[in-house]
C-alpha cells in the first residue's frame, strides 16, 4: 500500500527524511511504501534540486499549493518553529495526517491550538522524537520496563554541541519571536522526551538558562528534575560546548543496578548489576 507523502522543508531535515522514507521499506519490511509525491522550499531552485535528488514526482514554492495536492494524504512539517502552526492546522482541516519537527510550536498555546485542531479532526498526528529508536536506547527501556534496575532513583542527561558557537545569530534560531526557545527547544526537547519515555513524566523542574551569544534565547540550560514517580535527575544541554559536535548521553541509577549510553557509540548501552558479583564494573 503506498501512502502519498508532501514534505515542507528542503534544508538539512528536509534531506535527512526524504532519506528515511526512501529507506523505510528495505530496512524495516513494512507494508506501507512512502509515495514522495512533493516538496517544499520558498525558493525554486533549492526546490526544484530537491525534487530531483531525493525522489520526488514534483515540487511547490507555496506550501498551501503543496497540502492541497489530492494526492498528499501525510504532511511532514520540517519548517522552522515559526511555520509549524498554521501550515499543520491547515493541512488537518483539509484532512491530512500530520507529523512535525520538533519543538511542535513556539509556546503552550500554539501547540495546545495544534493538539485540539488534530482531536477535533481525528487524523493521526504526531512529533518526531527520533532518538527513541536507537538500538540502545530500545534496550534500555526493555530493562527498565522489566525492573531490571529495581525502582529508579536517579539519573543524569546530557546533551552537548558546539555549532552554537560559530552560527549567525540573525538566524531565526537566535530570535524567541521565530523560534520560541533557543536550546531547550533545539536539543533540550530530545532530551525532555527520552526522560519521558524512559523513566516517567516530569513533575518539577528548577532551571537556570544562559545566553552566551547576545541573542534574546537561551544557549546552555541545566534542569534539576523529579518525576511523578519520585526519581530526581538533572538535565543540561548546550550548543555553545567546544569540541562536541552531537554528544547526547545519560545515566539512570535504580537500587538494583544502573545504564550508560553514549549516542555517539549508538549501537551500545553500558549495565551494572548488584546481584552479579562475578561482573565489578559495568558491562
Amino acid at each position: 500500500m503506498k501512502l502519498g507523502i508532501g514534505l515542507l522543508g528542503a534544508g538539512f531535515m528536509g534531506k535527512a527524511h526524504s532519506h528515511a522514507y526512501r529507506s523505510i521499506t528495505t530496512y524495516l519490511g513494512t507494508e506501507v511504501v512512502p509515495d514522495l509525491v512533493a516538496i517544499y522550499s520558498r525558493n525554486k531552485d533549492r526546490a526544484r534540486n530537491a525534487m530531483k535528488r531525493y525522489g520526488y514526482r514534483r515540487f511547490y514554492t507555496e506550501w498551501r499549493d503543496l497540502i492541497r495536492d489530492e494526492e498528499i494524504e501525510v504532511i511532514d512539517n520540517s519548517l522552522p518553529n515559526f511555520l509549524h502552526k498554521e501550515p499543520s492546522i491547515e493541512a488537518i482541516e483539509l484532512g491530512k495526517h500530520v507529523t512535525c519537527e520538533k519543538p511542535l510550536a513556539r509556546n503552550l498555546e500554539e501547540a495546545l491550538e495544534m493538539v485540539r485542531a488534530a482531536n477535533r479532526s481525528g487524523v493521526t498526528h504526531g512529533v518526531i522524537f527520533n532518538k527513541r529508536w536507537f538500538p540502545g536506547v530500545q534496550l534500555a527501556k526493555k530493562l527498565l520496563r522489566e525492573q531490571v534496575l529495581g525502582k529508579v532513583t536517579g539519573f543524569r542527561f546530557a546533551y552537548h554541541q558546539d555549532w552554537g558557537l560559530s552560527s549567525d545569530t540573525s538566524s531565526w534560531r537566535f530570535k524567541r519571536e521565530l523560534a520560541g526557545y533557543g536550546v531547550l527547544g533545539d536539543q533540550g526537547s530530545h532530551v525532555i522526551d527520552l526522560v519521558h519515555f524512559l523513566i516517567g513524566k516530569i513533575r518539577r523542574v528548577l532551571a537556570k538558562a544562559k545566553r552566551v551569544r547576545g541573542a534574546d534565547v537561551e544557549d546552555y540550560i541545566v534542569l534539576l528534575t523529579e518525576t511523578k514517580e519520585g526519581a530526581v535527575g538533572t538535565i543540561e544541554v548546550s550548543r555553545v560546548s567546544p569540541g562536541r559536535k552531537n554528544y547526547l548521553i545519560f545515566e539512570i541509577y535504580g537500587e538494583e543496578g544502573s545504564l550508560y549510553f553514549n549516542m555517539e557509540r549508538l549501537n551500545e548501552l553500558w549495565i551494572y548489576i548488584r546481584d552479579a558479583p562475578e561482573i565489578s564494573g559495568f558491562r
